[in-house]
């Protein structure tokens, strides 16, 4: 939302599901109306849309449908507000199809920035999978055009969508040039050092680098970033997690 308020254009943020409390993280920066009904300072209106309780966006079935019948009645609602004459509509859920078809004068981008067939508790559950790919490929036939961030993904969906490009997830690679001094949270590691930074969340497959940190004891394995909703208390010795690290920080560390 801040990319195209940049660029100069009217935004309207919905959060669709997730933790409130991070929601409200997200915005804390800019802090204002979460309703939808006014801008906050940076000039976004934000909202978080309604969800019948213990009941994921993400599921089919009457779940699906009550979700998507409240979060529609929210976008219609704040669509009404904030109507514009060429409005743009962006998602990155695979299973939000039947919200976004609700609004035909958008234009609408799918946002595909993973396969989603490898979340945690989707991949090797033959059913879930195939909900997904059932859910993303109503995406990709809807959509006018659908972003990837790699060709890997873009090489899966081109057969399927009505329009794919590839843009490349950003970096501000100039940042990490020149000579730093050793930050005091890699004092005292061995070297050689393997170095994560990103969120250590439920995309990441802890086992698998306990796994990995075990067959190569003489690594030292550091992840700079918040650590949500994966259980690290069998990480082996030579794991170092620093947590949530501010990005002018990131360039010392590597």
């Amino acid at each position: 939302a801040r990319a195209f308020r940049g660029l100069g254009c009217d935004c309207l943020y919905l959060e669709l599901e997730g933790d409130p409390e991070h929601f409200h993280e997200k915005i804390e920066s800019s802090p204002g109306p979460v309703d939808g009904t006014a801008l906050s300072p940076e000039g976004i209106a934000v909202a978080r849309v309604p969800k019948v309780p213990l009941a994921p966006y993400a599921l089919f079935g009457p779940s699906h449908w009550a979700n998507m019948k409240l979060a529609s009645g929210q976008l219609e609602k704040l669509s009404s507000l904030w109507r514009r004459d060429e409005p743009v509509m962006v998602t990155y859920g695979w299973f939000a199809s039947h919200l976004v078809w609700g609004e035909p004068d958008a234009r609408h981008v799918y946002d595909c920035i993973d396969d989603h067939t490898a979340a945690a508790g989707v991949e090797g559950s033959p059913g879930l999978e195939q909900r997904v790919l059932d859910g993303e490929r109503e995406m990709l036939e809807g959509a006018d055009v659908t972003v990837c961030v790699s060709e890997v993904l873009a090489s899966e969906r081109r057969e399927i969508a009505r329009r794919c490009v590839v843009l490349p997830n950003a970096a501000r690679a100039e940042a990490f040039d020149g000579e730093f001094p050793e930050p005091k949270a890699l004092e005292g590691l061995p070297r050689p050092r393997a170095l994560f930074m990103g969120t250590f969340g439920p995309k990441i497959d802890a086992a698998l680098v306990a796994d990995a940190a075990r067959r190569s004891p003489e690594v030292s394995w550091i992840f700079a970033g918040d650590v949500r909703g994966v259980s690290v208390r069998r990480m082996p010795p030579n794991v170092k997690l620093l947590g949530e690290t501010p990005h002018g920080e990131m360039p010392a560390l590597a």
